[in-house]
């Protein structure tokens, strides 16, 4: 639980450059290696290279069902360690990470930029922000959308701030 405000739940961040990852799965490695090869190799991605990018996420989706369990146990848990938080200790020290990137998510406008191929499983959004001047890349399930997610997270940010 004490690690848990440093991660957002629902992504798996891979920062150019880094190895470092909370979700090691061989099928994201995949999908980003064929992504960032393809950012660099087509002429129609000039402007999206990967020196122009901060990092890749894969967005994730948890059933809200068994997210609002995992929630009520983690309460409990976290009232056992710490009797006299309140209520916004508890977001701020397990959810803290995750709220202020759901809550950013939510609130900017994408780019969509396609796939790599056919084969891929995955579309690929990207956001520009301003303060790095660098691309922020957003990978999606292909049978699903950026404003699904919006609307996902939303939920996801409602049944935490319910807690």
């Amino acid at each position: 639980m004490e690690e848990l405000g440093g991660f957002n739940l629902f992504t798996s961040h891979f920062v150019i450059g880094c190895l470092t990852n909370a979700n090691n799965d061989l099928e994201s490695k995949k999908e980003l290696n064929n992504w960032l090869k393809f950012k660099d190799s087509d002429s129609e991605m000039d402007k999206y290279r990967v020196n122009q990018t901060q990092y890749v996420d894969f967005l994730h989706e948890i059933d809200l069902s068994i997210f609002k369990d995992y929630l009520l146990d983690l309460v409990k848990n976290y009232k056992k360690a710490f009797p006299y938080a309140d209520r916004e200790d508890f977001i701020n020290h397990v959810f803290g990470y995750s709220l202020f990137h759901l809550g950013n998510f939510i609130e900017r406008e994408y780019r969509f930029l396609g796939s790599y191929s056919t084969s891929s499983n995955y579309n690929f959004y990207c956001y520009f922000e301003v303060s790095s001047s660098q691309y922020l890349d957003f990978t999606i399930p292909s049978d699903k959308t950026i404003e699904y997610f919006k609307q996902y997270y939303s939920k996801v940010i409602q049944l935490i701030d319910d807690v």
